[in-house]
Formats: C-alpha cells, structure tokens, sequence
C-alpha cells in the first residue's frame, strides 16, 4: 500500500500549474493540427507523384514506339 504524502500549494502556484497545463493542452492540439495537415500534404504530394508517373509511362511507351519505327528497316 502507497503512502500518501500530503502536498500544500499556494494559490499562484495552483494557478501557475493550471496555466501550464492549459498551454500544454493548446500546443497538443497544435501538434496534433499540423500533423493533419502534413499528411493531407502528403496525400496530395502522393497522387502528384502517382500522376506524374503516369505521364512519365504515357511518354516512354511513345518514345520506345517511335524507337521501333525509326530502328525497324525498311522493305525494299
């Protein structure tokens, strides 16, 4: 069984622990707001990558077509 060791505080003291405890919480919630909005940022980032990667295969199937065209000899 714990021992309960009694604790007296001032008023300033409970008011500057209650402030504290209150700037905590905000700053939590700050966190927490900017970490929602790095990952929505990196959703977007995300399907721009996937976009671009895309066009990128769009393009390399043109180029290697083309490729084929120009390589391939001609029938005399």
């Amino acid at each position: 069984m714990e021992e309960k060791i009694p604790i007296f505080l001032k008023i300033e003291d409970f008011e500057k622990i209650k402030k504290s405890i209150e700037m905590l919480n905000e700053k939590t919630e700050e966190t927490e707001t900017a970490i929602k909005e790095l990952r929505q940022m990196n959703l977007e980032e995300q399907k721009n990558l996937e976009s671009f990667e895309n066009e990128i295969k769009k393009i390399r199937k043109v180029v290697d077509s083309l490729t084929l065209k120009v390589t391939k000899p001609r029938d005399e």
